[in-house]
């Protein structure tokens, strides 16, 4: 007897690998005692497991670098050139004041790809002066890193993602997005095109030898994102982000850490050993 298209739907979802299989990450949710994961089928979008998974619509941090991919998405959108280069001399001026990036000695002069790679903050904030805030701040809502709510008007000291504080639930669209080339963005995104190619470059060369280097792993291929973002009311303070997917070339599974404890390449570690125990 035939089955129906929904009936088929429904026994592919059953004995599927993914729907088979708990998420068992109980030995290292006692390693990172504050610590959030979220992981979601690449496929589907359904909500798989994670780590605290109570606290991911609850936990509320800037996105900081991560943001860099909404300013990377609309410098391509605007037609511009992705290999043109912009230099970093590890200081800049932004609203009348030195701003530096993070690496003390600048980063020199870099492409798209290497930017994202290495999370240069003065190719950026320049890419980002050239471009239109309200294109930027869309972007930016449709990939979570902006509540929707968000006015739209990001100031010029925040463009780098600390023009408001999201979720690691908000974050998983991004993860989503990214994994399944914009097929369930948030409205969908034409990622697959060969415009957003240089995103995908970035994000594969962020974990083979960028900030989310502590993300590479042997055993399987992982794409991704590393942030670290300040603390407001704990000074000194700092939290690591890191949204990515695995394999690679085809994603099974999206992922979203936050490591309230860490930085941006703790967080990417944490994906690493949570992806490797699952896949």
């Amino acid at each position: 007897m035939a089955l129906s298209r929904p009936a088929l739907f429904f026994l592919l979802l059953v004995v599927s690998p993914l729907a088979a299989q708990p998420l068992r990450l109980g030995a290292i949710e006692r390693r990172h005692p504050d610590a959030i994961v979220l992981v979601a089928d690449a496929q589907t979008g359904r909500m798989l497991g994670g780590i605290r998974v109570s606290e991911a619509r609850s936990a509320r941090y800037y996105p900081a670098s991560l943001f860099k991919l909404a300013i990377a998405m609309t410098l391509l959108e605007s037609g511009a050139d992705p290999a043109a280069r912009r230099g970093c001399s590890a200081a800049d001026t932004a609203v009348d004041r030195r701003l530096r990036c993070w690496l003390p000695a600048g980063h020199g002069t870099l492409g798209l790809v290497e930017a994202i790679a290495q999370s240069c903050n003065a190719f950026f904030r320049d890419a980002a002066n050239g471009l239109s805030n309200a294109a930027i701040a869309t972007r930016a809502r449709s990939l979570g890193m902006l509540p929707r709510e968000h006015s739209g008007v990001i100031p010029a000291g925040a463009i780098l993602g600390e023009a408001a504080m999201v979720t690691p639930s908000q974050l998983m669209r991004a993860a989503l997005a990214l994994a399944s080339r914009g097929r369930l963005a948030q409205p969908p995104l034409p990622l697959a095109s060969p415009r957003y190619r240089p995103i995908y470059d970035g994000l594969r060369e962020c974990v083979r030898t960028g900030t989310a280097r502590s993300a590479w792993s042997a055993r399987t291929s992982i794409g991704g994102k590393t942030g670290t973002t300040v603390i407001d009311d704990r000074p000194g303070a700092r939290a690591g982000w890191f949204i990515g997917f695995a394999p690679f070339d085809r994603p099974q599974y999206a992922i979203v850490v936050l490591d309230r404890r860490g930085i941006g390449s703790d967080a990417a570690a944490l994906a690493r050993e949570v992806l490797e125990t699952i896949l």
